[in-house]
């Protein structure tokens, strides 16, 4: 006995048809174009436009989820992590490295935030200056020293000569090739903050 056959107008349950999150977010940014700009338009012909049908189209519309529509720029960003610096705080601590010279751009990060009222640590002050460019970079050695103080110090060595004449006295003077005079000053390396290319820059050496 052969199995009944299926006639041929039966169909089968067809799912919903799925449209793609790029197909909503372009229907609901034309819908918000035209509306924002005063033009007069007919949802029916736009569902029609990008392939969606009319109930399809609303519930696209209507839609208040992120994945359904992209991130047009007149909409405010609420997306990731919140900013712990804002771009005004940033400007304020950019302010203060170029306006006070060499006393500005040999603060510490931390004592940067203090210096501009900013509540953030290391770290964030560190980032937030990176995307600007700005790190900490070695000064530059001062290599050359002015005329007068070569002449200066030219005139010291003759008259000291004058003054001691004989190898002899020169005896008790003790000789060496590194020095270091100061009460507590910086020794080593010293480092200030400044962007590329600002190596020979006055207030960075």
């Amino acid at each position: 006995m052969s199995r009944p056959t299926t006639p041929t107008d039966f169909r089968a349950h067809e799912p919903k048809t799925h449209y793609q999150t790029p197909n909503k977010a372009a229907l609901k940014s034309a819908s918000e174009f035209c509306e924002r700009n005063g033009i007069k338009h007919s949802k029916t012909a736009l569902f029609r436009e990008y392939g969606f049908s009319n109930s399809a189209g609303y519930r696209a519309l209507k839609s208040t989820t992120t994945r359904s529509f992209t991130h047009p720029p007149y909409k405010k960003e609420t997306r990731g992590v919140k900013n712990k610096i804002t771009e005004e705080q940033i400007a304020i601590i950019s302010e203060i490295i170029e306006e006070r010279g060499g006393e500005g751009r040999e603060l510490t990060w931390e004592q940067l935030a203090m210096a501009a009222g900013v509540d953030a640590c290391r770290k964030t002050i560190k980032a937030a200056l990176g995307n600007l460019q700005y790190g900490k970079y070695i000064a530059c050695e001062r290599k050359h020293i002015s005329n007068s103080t070569a002449e200066n110090r030219c005139n010291y060595a003759r008259n000291m000569l004058e003054k001691y004449p004989e190898p002899k006295d020169w005896y008790r003077v003790r000789w060496s090739n590194e020095m270091h005079f100061g009460w507590e000053g910086p020794r080593g390396r010293h480092y200030i903050i400044r962007k590329p290319g600002e190596r020979i820059r006055p207030d960075c050496i």
